[in-house]
C-alpha cells in the first residue's frame, strides 16, 4: 500500500493533473482522521481543475484545436466548446446529456446557448482555405470525419473501411456507412472561410451588457414607430405650407453612372486612368456611348445619399453624374467618401481633387460648392487600381430628390404608393423629434455593433431546412464524385 506522501501527489495528479504544493502536502500528512483521504477527493473533485484535468482527455477525443487545419491553418475561434467541457465536467453533468448536446444541440426544442456551443464538437473538423480548391470536397471530408469520429467516441468502433467497401468480416457494411453517414450530411456549414453558421457567444458579463442594449434598441424602436403614428397624423397639416417652405431647396436626381474605362483604353498621361480624360468629362449626355457601344450611362435609382456603394472595375475610371436644381443661387457641402482617388466636377469645371486614402479604407472629406441658379451638372471621377472600389455622398443641408419633389406637388390621392412614401419619409427627415429619436437608436445599435465586435463567435451546427436537404448515396469506393 502507498505511502500517505505518495497518496497525495497521485491523488493531486490524477485528479487535477497539477502536483500538490508542500502545504497541500503537509495538511494531508497531518490529518489523522479516517475521513482524510475521502476529504482530499472530495476537495479535488470540487476544484475547477478537475474539470480542466479532464476535458484534455475529452478535447483530444473530440480533435480540438484552435486552428482550422489544412494548408492555411488559420486561426479558428472556438474555446467556448472547451469551456463548455470543462464546465460540464465540474458540474457532473450526466453522460446521456452530455452525449445528446453535443451531437444534437440544434435540434432539441429551443436549445440554450451553451447547448448549441455544445454542437461545436462536431466543428472541430478541418476546413480548407486554399484558393482553388473544391469545397464540396472538403465538405464531404468533414461528414466523413463525423462519422468515424462518432463510431469510434462512442461505440469504441472503426468503420472506415466500409466508406470504400464491405468487408466480409466487418460488422457494418458499405451501404450502411452511407446511412449513418446521411444523419451528418444534412448540416449548414459547407467548408466557408468564415466558418459559418457560428453563434455569437458572450460570456457572462457580456450577455448582460449586450441584453441591456438590446432592451433599449427595442424600447427606442418602440418610441420611433410612436413618433411616426404622431407624424402621420400632422402630415396633411405639414404638407399645406411644405410646398412654400422647400420650394428653394436644392433637388437632386437620381445617379447615373458609366464605366469602367479602362487604363489600356487610353494613351496614359502619368497619373493613370485618374488624369486620363476619358469622354464624359468633356461633357455628358446620357444617351451617349462609348467604345463601340460596349459602355453606357446607367440609372442607379438605389444608390441612396449616406450609404455606401460599391463601383467594379480594375485599372480604370467610372464616372458618376446627377444634376441639382436650384431656385437661387446658393452653396452646398457636400460629404465625399470613396476608397480611392476621386474628382469632383460643377458645371463642367474642376472643383476638387480627393487623394488615395490609406490602406484603401473608406475615408470622407468635405467640400463646399456654389450652385447656381436652374440646372447644376454634378459629375465625380471615381479612379480604381485593384478590386472594387466604394463611394458615399450626402450633403450637410437640407435637399431632396426630384421625385419627392414632383410628389408633394400632387394631391395625395394622385400620388403612387411609391410618392405616398417618398413624401413621408421626407416629412421624417425633417423632423426635429423623428430625427432625435432616430439619432438615439442609431447611437444604440452602432455602439451595439461595436460591442459585438470584441464578443467571440463559435461555429456550431445547424441543421438544413426540409427544402435544402442533401440527397445521400453510397459513394464508389468512398469517392465524393461518384
Amino acid at each position: 500500500e502507498a505511502d500517505k506522501h505518495a497518496l497525495v501527489r497521485r491523488l493531486f495528479l490524477d485528479l487535477i493533473g497539477l502536483p500538490p504544493t508542500p502545504t497541500e502536502v503537509d495538511e494531508f500528512m497531518n490529518d489523522d482522521s479516517p475521513e482524510a483521504y475521502e476529504k482530499l477527493v472530495n476537495r479535488l473533485l470540487a476544484s475547477p481543475h478537475f474539470g480542466e484535468r479532464w476535458a484534455r482527455v475529452w478535447l483530444d477525443l473530440a480533435r480540438y484545436a484552435d486552428t482550422m487545419g489544412y494548408e492555411k491553418d488559420a486561426q479558428r475561434t472556438i474555446w467556448r466548446y472547451r469551456d463548455w467541457v470543462i464546465q460540464a465536467l465540474n458540474e457532473d453533468k450526466p453522460y446521456d446529456q452530455f452525449t445528446i448536446e453535443q451531437l444534437a444541440g440544434d435540434l432539441l426544442e429551443n436549445p440554450s446557448q451553451n447547448q448549441l456551443i455544445a454542437t461545436a464538437f462536431h466543428r472541430n473538423t478541418m476546413t480548407n482555405t486554399e484558393g482553388g480548391t473544391d469545397d464540396e470536397e472538403f465538405r464531404n471530408a468533414a461528414v466523413v470525419d463525423r462519422v468515424n469520429t462518432t463510431m469510434e467516441v462512442w461505440m469504441g468502433l472503426t468503420m472506415g473501411c466500409a466508406k470504400c467497401h464491405s468487408h466480409k468480416y466487418d460488422p457494418i457494411s458499405n451501404t450502411e456507412y452511407y446511412k449513418f453517414f446521411a444523419f451528418f450530411n444534412q448540416t449548414a456549414d459547407n467548408d466557408q472561410p468564415d466558418e459559418s453558421p457560428t453563434l455569437l457567444s458572450p460570456n457572462p458579463e457580456q450577455k448582460i451588457r449586450l441584453d441591456n442594449l438590446d432592451r433599449q434598441i427595442d424600447l427606442t424602436k418602440k418610441l420611433l414607430d410612436s413618433t411616426k403614428e404622431q407624424l402621420d397624423l400632422t402630415q396633411s397639416d405639414w404638407e399645406l405650407e411644405a410646398k412654400a417652405r422647400f420650394a428653394a431647396t436644392p433637388r437632386l436626381s437620381v445617379w447615373h453612372s458609366v464605366g469602367p474605362f479602362l487604363e489600356s483604353d487610353y494613351d496614359l498621361a502619368k497619373g493613370g486612368a485618374f488624369d486620363a480624360p476619358f469622354a464624359p468629362e468633356q461633357g455628358v449626355v446620357l444617351e451617349e456611348t462609348y467604345n463601340n457601344g460596349q459602355i453606357k450611362w446607367e440609372s442607379q435609382p438605389a444608390w441612396t445619399d449616406g450609404a455606401v456603394h460599391q463601383v467594379t472595375g480594375e485599372f480604370s475610371a467610372t464616372y458618376l453624374y446627377r444634376t441639382i436644381e436650384c431656385a437661387t443661387d446658393q452653396p452646398l457641402k457636400i460629404q465625399l467618401g470613396r476608397t480611392d482617388r476621386a474628382r469632383l466636377y460643377l458645371n463642367g469645371e474642376k472643383i476638387q481633387d480627393f487623394g488615395q486614402p490609406e490602406d484603401n479604407q473608406l475615408k470622407t472629406e468635405g467640400v463646399e460648392v456654389s450652385l447656381v441658379q436652374g440646372t447644376n451638372h454634378l459629375l465625380i471621377k471615381l479612379s480604381n487600381r485593384k478590386r472594387d472600389s466604394e463611394f458615399s455622398f450626402k450633403t450637410e443641408s437640407q435637399t431632396l430628390s426630384e421625385e419627392t419633389w414632383a410628389a408633394l406637388n400632387l394631391d395625395a390621392d394622385l400620388r403612387t404608393a411609391e410618392q405616398k412614401t417618398a413624401v413621408r419619409d421626407f416629412y421624417q427627415s425633417v423632423s426635429p423629434e423623428f430625427q432625435r429619436v432616430s439619432g438615439i437608436l442609431d447611437d444604440l445599435e452602432k455602439e451595439r455593433g461595436e460591442w459585438v465586435k470584441i464578443i467571440p463567435t463559435t461555429p456550431v451546427m445547424k441543421e438544413l431546412p426540409k427544402d435544402q436537404r442533401r440527397e445521400t448515396h453510397v459513394q464508389v469506393k468512398g469517392n465524393f464524385l461518384n
